[in-house]
């Protein structure tokens, strides 16, 4: 009866949606840190039920959760409402990680049908179930859906009428390539890659102009710029070598985004010297020139130093530029971005690396012996303190506290991080440069 009772309830909550006119080309970011309600909405009922039904079936497993969700699917699937619709994809996706494979079939049959939906907040919501089955259900269901999947995934990468569908079905496509046996992804590969290079272009078109403000169309073509450029670090890993046939159609665009998001930062610098924050809710430059920079050491990697190496030089000056500004450099977000370049650069270029150590090897050193705890008085912390010891603001979530002895430690979590990835980028280098890393041994 349990079942039977609550379900119900939290299908029901998940009807409360709002249809915005311009979902269709608002920022996918604002939905995703608003459960679908937009800019700064508060925790809903759709969160509540949503996330309701997903820990109940965790905690009541398969047997006694999917009878009731299926049928619960199957009638909000009928509605001629779309948000009835919607929350039974919802519904669907919450209960993907407690299938068998003898219920994977109809769950798929059950989502392509929905997947042309009228609506494209449903279509949307499809697409973000095969991101979902593409991890929860790999590699089965790549290896039995693939077909079917990237023909949904392709359809809306094409419709640049509804950007924010565009960036869901790269970030699906994205999810379906990391879990995917790579022999299956290669009859794929030159279409994937043609529609992931309009997506780049199509950016690259919109961009406003130096003295403009970003459009709520540019903002949302840069998410989908994003995740593209995501989906194409995905692909690049999957294909290896073979990646090489694609390298120069692919380089040159990203070497603009990567110079653009450069000189942007910099005009944010000048303009106001503090920690540069994104402007007009787009999302900061940052973000977008660290994805980029990601996706060309990684196609670096992928294609080898001999293909690599055409470029390599230019890639590496906007990196030593980026390196040597300290209102990027002094970005965390960037910094992570930038030393992982750097190492991924040094894997495939290997002695031909070494004239870059002295502008690389400061920054990564510092960042491996930064100090991450502090003491604190206990006595004096309070909730709302965003401030550490070390005299930067922080979020509450991304300090532990922690009992030694008799001391109470202030532990910064994000530091931690920091510290781990430098010290493997540092035992990387070492690998990769032999004789060439012995001056930085001692330090």
């Amino acid at each position: 009866m349990f079942v039977e009772t609550v379900y119900p309830v939290a299908f029901k909550m998940m009807l409360e949606l709002q249809d915005i006119e311009t979902w269709d080309v608002a920022n996918c970011e604002d939905e995703q840190s608003a459960g679908g309600q937009g800019i700064d909405q508060e925790i809903s009922n759709f969160d509540v039920g949503s996330e309701a039904l997903e820990r109940l079936v965790g905690a009541l497993g398969a047997k006694r959760s999917l009878p009731t969700c299926f049928a619960l699917i199957q009638e909000y699937a009928r509605s001629e409402n779309w948000v009835s619709r919607h929350a039974a994809l919802v519904g669907l996706c919450q209960i993907l990680d407690v299938l068998d494979s003898d219920s994977l079939d109809a769950i798929v049959r059950h989502l392509l049908a929905q997947a042309n939906d009228p609506h494209p907040r449903v279509c949307c919501t499809a697409v973000d179930v095969i991101g979902q089955l593409s991890v929860d259900q790999a590699p089965q269901f790549q290896e039995a859906y693939h077909s079917q999947a990237l023909t949904v995934l392709a359809h809306y990468l094409e419709d640049f009428t509804k950007p924010r569908l565009q960036a869901h079905s790269a970030t699906a496509l994205r999810q379906f390539i990391d879990m995917c046996p790579p022999e299956l992804l290669t009859p794929y590969l030159d279409k994937m890659l043609h529609q992931l290079f309009a997506l780049l272009q199509h950016g690259q078109a919109m961009a406003p102009g130096a003295n403009q403000t970003p459009t709520q169309a540019f903002i949302a073509t840069r998410v989908v710029q994003e995740q593209a450029i995501t989906a194409i670090s995905s692909v690049a890993t999957v294909a290896g070598a073979s990646f090489s046939n694609y390298y120069a159609a692919v380089m040159p665009p990203l070497q603009q985004i990567l110079m653009n998001c450069l000189q942007e930062s910099m005009q944010a610098a000048a303009a106001s010297p503090a920690v540069l924050k994104p402007q007009s809710n787009a999302p900061s430059s940052f973000t977008l020139g660290g994805i980029t920079l990601e996706c060309l050491s990684l196609i670096g990697q992928a294609v080898g130093k001999e293909v690599f190496s055409r470029d390599a030089s230019a890639i590496l000056k906007v990196m030593a530029e980026m390196q040597a500004t300290p209102s990027i450099v002094g970005n965390e977000l960037i910094r992570t971005y930038l030393l992982q370049a750097w190492a991924r650069c040094c894997t495939c270029l290997g002695q031909d690396f070494a004239p870059y150590l002295p502008l690389v090897m400061p920054t990564l050193l510092e960042a491996a012996t930064q100090q991450a705890e502090f003491e604190v008085d206990p006595t004096t912390l309070s909730s709302d303190d965003d401030d550490d010891e070390s005299g930067g603001s922080t979020d509450s979530e991304d300090i532990q506290l922690a009992q030694v002895n008799d001391k109470c430690l202030s532990i910064r979590t994000s530091i931690l991080e920091e510290k781990a990835t430098a010290c493997q980028l540092l035992s990387g280098m070492a690998t990769d440069l032999e004789d060439a890393f012995f001056p930085y041994a001692e330090q």
